[in-house]
């Protein structure tokens, strides 16, 4: 959960700085309104995204697949559907902001 915390915690940080770079040409009521439902957005994927890493694991672990390929697994999983939840969350949030 760990890893997957850090992964995902390093791509909001780079996401929010795209997000603060495309709010850039919105006036201060949309930019705010903007940037605050992305950041709440990507809050709740990130705790989803633990909870995701570790009923992963607990999958894997039940099956008896090693701990190392099971964190792995569960990990870039997470991540990957972490980004890719993310990118649509901006998509709604940008189509029904504008």
């Amino acid at each position: 959960m760990v890893l997957t915390g850090a992964g995902n915690l390093l791509l909001a940080g780079v996401w929010m700085f795209g997000a603060l770079l495309g709010a850039n040409g919105m006036n201060s009521s949309q930019g705010g309104r903007f940037l605050g439902a992305i950041a709440l957005s990507l809050a709740l994927l990130w705790a989803g995204s633990l909870v995701l890493a570790r009923r992963l694991t607990a999958w894997g672990l039940a099956r008896g697949w090693s701990t190392g390929v099971c964190v792995v697994l569960a990990t870039v999983l997470a991540v990957v559907a972490w980004a890719a939840l993310a990118f649509v969350a901006t998509v709604v949030v940008a189509i029904a902001l504008t």
